[in-house]
Protein backbone atom coordinates (compact mmCIF):
# COMPACT_ATOMS: atom_id res chain seq x y z
CA UNK A 1 0.00 0.00 0.00
CA UNK A 2 1.68 3.24 -1.13
CA UNK A 3 1.19 6.28 1.71
CA UNK A 4 0.80 10.16 0.50
CA UNK A 5 3.98 12.38 1.49
CA UNK A 6 4.42 16.03 0.19
CA UNK A 7 7.11 14.56 -2.75
CA UNK A 8 5.03 12.18 -3.67
CA UNK A 9 2.53 13.74 -6.65
CA UNK A 10 1.18 17.12 -6.69
CA UNK A 11 -2.57 17.45 -5.76
CA UNK A 12 -3.69 19.87 -8.48
CA UNK A 13 -2.57 18.68 -11.76
CA UNK A 14 -1.18 22.31 -12.63
CA UNK A 15 1.41 22.16 -9.80
CA UNK A 16 4.75 21.21 -11.48
CA UNK A 17 6.84 21.95 -8.31
CA UNK A 18 6.49 18.01 -7.35
CA UNK A 19 7.59 16.87 -10.15
CA UNK A 20 11.21 18.91 -9.22
CA UNK A 21 11.20 17.56 -5.35
CA UNK A 22 10.70 14.18 -6.86
CA UNK A 23 13.90 14.79 -9.33
CA UNK A 24 15.89 15.78 -6.18
CA UNK A 25 14.86 12.68 -4.19
CA UNK A 26 15.44 10.41 -6.69
CA UNK A 27 18.89 11.40 -6.48
CA UNK A 28 18.99 10.77 -2.86
CA UNK A 29 16.26 7.59 -1.93
CA UNK A 30 16.10 5.46 -4.76
CA UNK A 31 13.36 3.03 -3.23
CA UNK A 32 11.31 6.07 -2.08
CA UNK A 33 11.64 7.35 -5.56
CA UNK A 34 10.38 4.22 -7.30
CA UNK A 35 7.46 4.33 -5.20
CA UNK A 36 6.55 8.09 -6.27
CA UNK A 37 7.65 7.38 -10.00
CA UNK A 38 5.49 4.12 -10.20
CA UNK A 39 2.77 6.63 -8.78
CA UNK A 40 3.24 9.56 -11.58
CA UNK A 41 2.92 6.55 -14.31
CA UNK A 42 -0.02 5.24 -12.68
CA UNK A 43 -1.11 8.67 -12.85
CA UNK A 44 -0.46 9.43 -16.52
CA UNK A 45 -1.79 5.85 -17.31
CA UNK A 46 -5.49 6.78 -15.84
CA UNK A 47 -5.87 10.40 -17.45
CA UNK A 48 -4.76 8.56 -20.72
CA UNK A 49 -7.63 5.98 -20.08
CA UNK A 50 -10.15 8.49 -19.79
CA UNK A 51 -8.69 10.64 -22.17
CA UNK A 52 -9.40 7.50 -24.58
CA UNK A 53 -12.81 7.02 -22.98
CA UNK A 54 -14.17 10.28 -23.93
CA UNK A 55 -13.04 10.32 -27.11
CA UNK A 56 -14.94 7.34 -27.95
CA UNK A 57 -18.45 9.83 -26.72
CA UNK A 58 -17.14 12.38 -29.27
CA UNK A 59 -19.03 10.30 -32.23
CA UNK A 60 -22.62 10.98 -29.64
CA UNK A 61 -21.59 14.76 -29.25
CA UNK A 62 -21.25 16.35 -32.82
CA UNK A 63 -24.89 18.07 -32.04
CA UNK A 64 -24.83 18.43 -29.16
CA UNK A 65 -24.87 22.09 -27.49
CA UNK A 66 -22.77 21.48 -24.22
CA UNK A 67 -20.13 19.68 -26.87
CA UNK A 68 -18.43 23.83 -26.72
CA UNK A 69 -14.46 24.27 -27.05
CA UNK A 70 -15.21 25.88 -24.04
CA UNK A 71 -16.82 22.69 -22.04
CA UNK A 72 -14.30 20.35 -23.54
CA UNK A 73 -11.42 22.68 -21.48
CA UNK A 74 -13.04 22.38 -17.90
CA UNK A 75 -13.74 18.46 -18.51
CA UNK A 76 -10.01 18.16 -19.63
CA UNK A 77 -8.88 20.03 -16.74
CA UNK A 78 -11.87 17.68 -14.65
CA UNK A 79 -10.18 14.38 -16.15
CA UNK A 80 -6.66 15.81 -15.22
CA UNK A 81 -7.70 16.51 -11.50
CA UNK A 82 -9.53 12.93 -11.53
CA UNK A 83 -6.32 10.82 -12.15
CA UNK A 84 -4.26 12.08 -9.42
CA UNK A 85 -7.00 11.90 -7.30
CA UNK A 86 -8.12 8.28 -8.52
CA UNK A 87 -4.69 7.42 -8.19
CA UNK A 88 -3.98 8.58 -4.17
CA UNK A 89 -3.59 6.00 -1.78
CA UNK A 90 -3.99 2.29 -3.39
CA UNK A 91 -5.20 3.67 -6.80
CA UNK A 92 -5.83 1.00 -9.26
CA UNK A 93 -2.84 -1.13 -8.23
CA UNK A 94 -0.99 -0.25 -11.52
CA UNK A 95 2.59 1.19 -9.20
CA UNK A 96 1.90 -1.11 -6.85
CA UNK A 97 3.13 -4.06 -9.52
CA UNK A 98 5.56 -1.64 -11.03
CA UNK A 99 7.27 -1.04 -7.36
CA UNK A 100 7.22 -5.26 -6.83
CA UNK A 101 8.97 -6.09 -10.42
CA UNK A 102 11.64 -3.34 -10.10
CA UNK A 103 12.36 -3.23 -6.59
CA UNK A 104 15.00 -6.37 -7.19
CA UNK A 105 17.27 -3.74 -9.31
CA UNK A 106 17.82 -1.13 -7.01
CA UNK A 107 21.27 -1.14 -5.34
CA UNK A 108 20.13 -1.63 -1.62
CA UNK A 109 18.42 -5.17 -3.12
CA UNK A 110 21.00 -6.38 -5.35
CA UNK A 111 22.97 -9.22 -4.22
CA UNK A 112 25.42 -9.44 -6.52
CA UNK A 113 27.19 -6.67 -8.80
CA UNK A 114 26.45 -8.99 -12.23
CA UNK A 115 22.78 -8.36 -11.94
CA UNK A 116 21.65 -5.36 -13.98
CA UNK A 117 20.40 -2.08 -12.51
CA UNK A 118 17.92 0.43 -13.66
CA UNK A 119 18.42 3.78 -13.68
CA UNK A 120 15.42 6.17 -12.21
CA UNK A 121 16.68 9.75 -11.99
CA UNK A 122 14.88 11.99 -13.64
Amino acid sequence: MRTINPLQQAQIYTDFSGLDKLRGEAKTNSSEALRQVAGQFESIFVGIALKSMRSANEVFAKDNPFNSQESRLYRDMLDNQLSLTLTQGKGIGLAESIVKQLSAYLPENQKSSASPTVDISL
